[in-house]
């Protein structure tokens, strides 16, 4: 990197500094932090936008992934509602009563037999504590 003072000498009387026009020289070495050229103004503005656009593009793909998705869970929500009436509609009613009876009368025979060795062991117990007496 050149440091030097760059001048051209003009018809043997008048000098010239001689600079890069893409550069500027207004206010470098002045103490003026964040001072950009056009070109580095203009490539920021230009990251930015594409930036900006890249989140537009994502924002799109996201939106329509998402309406997707909610069509596909309405069609499945469609199709389990069809078959669960498809299987409703094939349901044997008279086995289903039938079966929920022979539970209950199993559940009551079972609950019978409960009491019976709860009074069972309630006899017992007493017996032999009336016995120790």
């Amino acid at each position: 990197m050149f440091t030097g003072i760059m001048l051209r000498y003009h018809y043997g009387n008048h000098y010239n500094s001689v600079r890069d026009p893409l550069k500027p020289t207004a206010g470098f070495g002045l103490g003026l932090p964040g001072l950009k050229s056009a070109m580095e103004i203009d490539n920021d503005n230009l990251k930015e936008a594409i930036k900006e656009s890249e989140k537009e593009e994502i924002s799109q793909i996201i939106a329509q992934s998402n309406l997707e998705l909610a069509a596909a869970e309405e069609d499945i929500v469609n199709m389990t509602k069809k078959e669960s009436a498809q299987q409703i509609d094939q349901l044997d009613y008279s086995a289903v009563e039938e079966s929920i009876m022979m539970d209950s009368l199993q559940q009551s025979e079972l609950d019978l037999m409960q009491e019976a060795i709860e009074r069972s062991i309630l006899e017992q117990s007493m017996r032999e504590y009336y016995s120790r007496k």
